[in-house]
């Protein structure tokens, strides 16, 4: 989800190239009115109330006879205010502009075009949440110069350009004092259309996402007018993630394992239509697609995680401390051979992950499901059903997401064998031959020793998966509780029922065994609860040595008295 954080930022983008588009207006004015390099520079010192560089200024003459010149800057550098410690906000290694000379004599200054090459913005944001462009915006206006401030320009004028071009631009956020950015966007492409002081622009951007060549970001729509508190926005906004452009690191620091071979063609697409303010809040609705998402620890043991499901997508408080929130309402998916319905929530806020979901899981295949996620391959067989769980997370990366992951519902196998743990149906098999005597065949309509049927409610907590009233039948009929942690432990206590081996029951008064399974999934041990037998069984027996005793009394003075007989 970190991934996400990342991809949908669309609004610094914006926002960033706004400003870009702020430093722009100043540097055409005042160059096609008779500024030097250092004329430019200073007008903008003063206007934006930070340090601005600028390498060279050039003038070309192409396009002079269509009354459109265009003017070149290099080497442009604008710093950060006072309180931020990245070296710049906005660096460039060239700007572009035409004018239309005509307008110069006008009330309004008229740009075809802007172009922008290879811009690297820098958002910085301090200990109160405060970003560096939003301090820089405040220090801006819709586009006039303000009375006082007159540059080379004649003061009240304003400035409309029809269109601005960023090529392969950069962006990154960073938290003050840290020297690692928090998200960084790579090979951005963008094109303002239509830009005039307080009137939206139409807006196109496309960037490239985590240095891969398939996974890719864009927008399309309106933004502005900008304002120190506010830039409204709407439009499109489509990401697709190539799961193998993702970095192997980060897909461990997000899920762990579960992500660890994907495909060439493991992809996430995410449609939204997005309307509000970049500044408080953006939201809209759309969809979410999963197209061949193989989930597993190893590439020949996954499970392809596939549909679309719609989404619901919010974004608060975009250029102070981003808070992402993913919801799917209601959707069905398909995971392998097994089917999912429900909805979730995910919702980043900076490091920290959290979630929630509700739902069911139908048609579980056990043993693939397993062996693609444990490492518990081939040993548990049967079909799986998870009906009207539910389950909550939250954390910084996986190892925390599974520690605090809690939960319940209801869990129901059928035709089950656990491969290295049917001791208990040997057990089963035992107990009845000790009743009616070695060699006893099985029935044909008898379903194998070690193939059982398990229902039970589950809760999950503290790393564990807990069954309190535990239910087994067919081969082997049982009741118990227990658990199996995330680690592989097993603790089960379970009665056998054994009613009908006479040799046994007839010395438990419960007429079951009690059974205890410890150790792990690896290496169980099942064996005899001792003490719980011993309660059992003993009052059982004495009940019989002193029942028997009574009766042989009783049926010896019964016994007519022949001694003094004839």
């Amino acid at each position: 989800m970190d991934g996400m954080k990342r991809l949908l930022k669309i609004a610094f983008i914006v926002a960033a190239v706004l400003v870009v588009l702020a430093v722009g207006i100043g540097i055409a004015a005042t160059v096609y009115l008779g500024g030097s390099e250092k004329d430019i520079a200073a007008a903008l010192e003063k206007r934006l109330q930070v340090k601005v560089d600028i390498e060279d200024v050039s003038f070309s003459i192409g396009q002079l006879l269509l009354l459109q010149p265009t003017i070149s800057l290099s080497g442009l550098s604008v710093g950060n205010p006072q309180g931020y410690s990245s070296e710049a906000l906005l660096q460039a290694s060239g700007i572009s502009a035409q004018v239309e000379l005509a307008s110069l004599f006008g009330e309004a200054i008229r740009i075809p075009r802007v172009t922008l090459h290879r811009p690297q913005v820098v958002i910085e944001r301090d200990a109160r949440n405060r970003t560096n462009l939003q301090v820089l915006l405040g220090r801006l206006d819709s586009g006039r110069e303000p009375a006082g401030e007159a540059t080379a320009a004649e003061p009240g004028r304003s400035i409309r350009i029809d269109e601005i071009r960023l090529d392969s631009g950069s962006l990154q956020m960073i938290d003050s004092g840290s020297r690692s950015p928090t998200a960084t966007i790579d090979d951005i492409d963008l094109e303002l259309h239509d830009l005039a002081p307080g009137q939206a622009v139409r807006v196109k951007v496309e960037a490239r996402l985590f240095e891969g060549r398939d996974s890719r970001l864009s927008f399309e729509g309106e933004s502005g007018p900008v304002k120190p508190d506010s830039i409204a926005s709407s439009g499109n906004l489509t990401i697709e993630v190539a799961l193998a452009d993702v970095s192997e690191d980060l897909r461990r620091q997000l899920a762990g394992n579960l992500l660890r071979s994907p495909t060439r063609s493991s992809r996430i697409r995410l449609q939204v239509a997005l309307s509000g303010d970049v500044m408080s809040r953006l939201s809209g609705k759309g969809e979410l697609t999963f197209s061949e998402l193989a989930l597993g620890k190893a590439e020949d043991r996954t499970l392809p995680l596939e549909g679309q499901v719609p989404l619901e997508l919010r974004i608060s408080q975009a250029l102070a401390r981003p808070v992402l929130r993913l919801t799917v309402p209601q959707g069905k998916l398909s995971l392998g051979q097994a089917s999912w319905q429900g909805q979730f929530q995910i919702e980043k806020n900076g490091p920290r992950l959290q979630g929630q979901s509700r739902g069911e899981l139908k048609g579980i295949d056990l043993n693939q499901m397993l062996s693609s996620f444990t490492t518990n391959e081939e040993k548990f067989f049967g079909q799986a059903q998870v009906r009207n769980y539910s389950l909550r997370f939250a954390g910084n990366d996986a190892q925390q997401i599974m520690a605090s992951l809690s939960g319940d519902g209801n869990l129901t196998l059928k035709d089950c064998k656990f491969q290295g743990i049917d001791v208990v149906g040997k057990l089963r098999q035992r107990l009845r031959s000790s009743s009616s005597g070695e060699g006893q065949e099985q029935s044909a309509d008898e379903k194998p020793a070690d193939t059982i049927d398990i229902a039970t409610s589950f809760r999950i907590e503290n790393r564990r998966f807990i069954t309190p009233d535990l239910k087994v039948s067919g081969a082997l009929d049982a009741t118990g509780k227990g658990y199996f942690s995330f680690d592989k432990e097993l603790n089960f206590d379970i009665d056998v029922d054994v009613k009908d081996s006479a040799t046994l029951s007839g010395f438990l008064a419960s007429g079951s065994v009690p059974v205890r399974i410890r150790g792990n999934t690896e290496a169980p041990r099942v064996e005899p609860d001792v003490a719980r037998l011993a309660t059992d069984a003993i009052p059982s027996l004495l009940e019989r040595l002193l029942g028997g005793g009574k009766k042989k009394d009783s049926e010896e003075k019964k016994k007519p008295d022949t001694k003094n007989q004839p």
